[in-house]
């Protein structure tokens, strides 16, 4: 009887030990997340009122969020800040959580969630925001989205083995949308040149492909598997930044040197838009260099990276760094370990690059990164605003540019 008491007690004993060994990370994360150290307090002063419409006379339009764990449904808004940082506007909450994505067409903003199903669009004229879902889309989140003066097309996030469902409307006609389904994987960028879609996919093995889609019908015409490195199969990943684009009837797609940067460097595949077929690899002088976003000025085609430089390429391939006009005490404070960047946008040849602090104690650390713009026809430094954070617990941001 003794026995079996102990062997009770031993057991219930290594249950309870399994349990809190399941339990404790995501204990730890909630004390980390928990309202004791997020309370939402708030951080900027002479903040707006919450408003259903968005006062869009600013420099950028800014979606923050909570971090998904913990979050309720209505767990971010969209800010409009001036050039200084300055808040203009500010919106009432909505169902955003962790931002992933804003693309604006000069007429209206957009911007998609990572952890939710939210998605919305910004009247820049009127400020009204509204929702951009599709009926019966609503139930997953977005990683891409994309914009031009022709097209709106974000992704439906949902089961990789049956392929992608893609959202889009032409031009003013949202109430209008289409749907087409995309094979191999997660979007990762798109290019459209009048109705013809240009779509780069990576499925659950990690091997990209090219799809050229008909926007009209909605049908997947061609599909090819990209020719690349096994261990460098895609670009590093800002999402909605212009990363695939047409350079001399070629398209042109950035990709880094994979898990391991010492293997192989920093590329530019160059792809034949009526076959699909890989044509060449250009390879970047700078193995430190990750190719993500690219713009076309003066002829030359500039690959971006970071705040420190670019490169331009003309169609002989011929590369010529372009430094950014940033002071030594700036690059020094954004070079070191407690900086990353998490967005680019390229707008007339202006490139602005967003740099996020990790903040360290959220209860006290206002600024949470730093928007910067930099003439790509030159590399001068533009600007330089901060961004603050206006409550405590919004860690999550996302950016475009308004003006």
């Amino acid at each position: 009887m003794r026995k079996r008491k102990w062997l009770l007690i031993s057991l219930s004993f290594i249950i309870v030990v399994m349990i809190c060994a399941a339990i404790l990370p995501r204990f730890i994360l909630y004390l980390a997340y928990s309202p004791s150290h997020t309370n939402g307090q708030k951080l900027v002063e002479n903040l707006p009122a919450e408003s259903e419409t968005l006062n869009t006379k600013g420099k950028y339009l800014i979606a923050f969020s909570k971090v998904g764990n913990f979050s309720p449904e209505k767990s971010g808004a969209l800010y409009v800040v001036d050039e200084n940082g300055d808040f203009v506007s500010q919106s009432k909450k909505i169902n955003m959580l962790e931002p992933i994505g804003m693309v604006n067409d000069g007429e209206k903003a957009y911007v998609i969630s990572n952890r939710s199903a939210g998605r919305y669009q910004i009247d820049l004229h009127s400020g009204k925001i509204e929702s951009m879902n599709a009926p019966d889309l609503n139930i997953s989140h977005s990683f891409s989205l994309y914009a031009n003066k022709d097209y709106v097309l974000y992704d439906v996030a949902d089961d990789l083995e049956n392929g992608q469902t893609l959202v889009y409307w032409k031009g003013k006609n949202s109430d209008q949308k289409k749907t087409l389904v995309i094979p191999n994987g997660f979007l990762h960028s798109v290019y459209i040149k009048g109705d013809t879609a240009f779509i780069i996919t990576e499925d659950p093995d990690a091997v990209a492909y090219i799809n050229r889609c008909n926007l009209k019908t909605g049908k997947v015409l061609s599909t090819k598997k990209l020719d690349l490195p096994e261990d460098q199969n895609n670009h590093s990943g800002l999402p909605s930044n212009p990363s695939l684009l047409l350079y001399h009837n070629y398209l042109y797609y950035p990709i880094s040197g994979g898990i391991d940067d010492s293997k192989e460097d920093g590329k530019i595949v160059v792809i034949d838009p009526k076959t699909l077929n890989t044509i060449k690899k250009i390879n970047i002088p700078d193995k430190y260099f990750r190719p993500d976003s690219l713009d076309i000025v003066d002829g030359q085609l500039v690959i971006l990276d970071d705040y420190n430089y670019a490169y331009k390429m003309n169609k002989k391939e011929k590369f010529t760094k372009l430094e950014f006009g940033v002071n030594d005490k700036q690059k020094n404070f954004l070079s070191n370990d407690i900086t990353f960047t998490e967005g680019i946008e390229v707008k007339n040849h202006i490139a602005y690059i967003q740099t996020t602090y990790r903040v360290r104690d959220e209860q006290k650390d206002i600024e949470r990164g730093e928007i910067n713009a930099f003439d790509l026809k030159n590399g001068k430094h533009l600007s330089r605003t901060i961004i603050k954070r206006p409550f405590s617990d919004y860690l999550i941001t996302s950016f475009t540019v308004l003006d």
